[in-house]
């Protein structure tokens, strides 16, 4: 197994309260370029469609196979990786601030982070899962959620829309910040991503090629 250490400070944006601060940079825009839309809703800049059309592409197959909502996976790699400009996703290509358990094989990247433990804030060094790129960090996803017995037992498969599934990966303990739940459909609802979620993979093609 290869094994990365970083030196330096440098927090994962999973991090419960750094989550969020980002929350409403994110909702300013990368870089204040998002403008508002109808009903309150989020356009986004250029930079900010590419990711979410890149991520969606491979979000729509992955609903397929693995029953996490199109939505709910665009709106993780958002938050998590704070639009693929985190550390983790420069570094590693995880998108999703998923960590290199017993079950994983492949290549790891340690790096300093903050959890949320017994009401308290602690500072540990964690070791992340490193992907060759993004595609393979969105698939996985959806395969770390099916195959992790915690998630189904929490009823993350059986969510009738994207914030029953977001509460039941919260409840499952993928993330140890209270408000996520409220940070993950908030952008959802911003940038309308729950229209992925009545779509297919052709939606989003035809939508680049206009």
């Amino acid at each position: 197994m290869k094994k990365f250490l970083i030196g330096g400070a440098i927090l994962n944006f999973a991090a419960p309260f750094i989550l969020i601060l980002l929350f409403f940079v994110m909702l300013s825009g990368n870089g204040g370029d998002s403008s508002s839309g109808e009903s309150g809703s989020i356009i986004p800049s250029e930079t900010q469609k590419e990711f979410i059309d890149a991520v969606a592409l491979v979000a729509m197959n992955t609903y397929k196979e693995y029953g996490v909502y199109p939505s709910v996976t665009i709106a993780q790699a958002i938050l998590e990786s704070a639009w693929g400009k985190s550390g983790l996703a420069i570094q590693a290509n995880n998108l999703f601030g998923i960590k290199a358990d017993s079950s994983w094989t492949g290549p790891i990247l340690e790096l300093p982070t903050i959890e949320h433990v017994n009401g308290g804030i602690i500072h540990i060094i964690s070791k992340w899962r490193v992907y060759e790129k993004w595609e393979d960090s969105v698939l996985d996803h959806g395969k770390f959620l099916k195959e992790n017995p915690r998630y189904e037992k929490a009823g993350v498969f059986e969510a009738a829309n994207y914030k029953e599934q977001v509460m039941a990966i919260h409840n499952a303990g993928y993330a140890t910040d209270p408000n996520y739940t409220n940070l993950v459909c908030g952008l959802i609802e911003s940038y309308e991503l729950y229209k992925f979620d009545m779509g297919g993979a052709e939606d989003v093609e035809n939508e680049n090629n206009k």
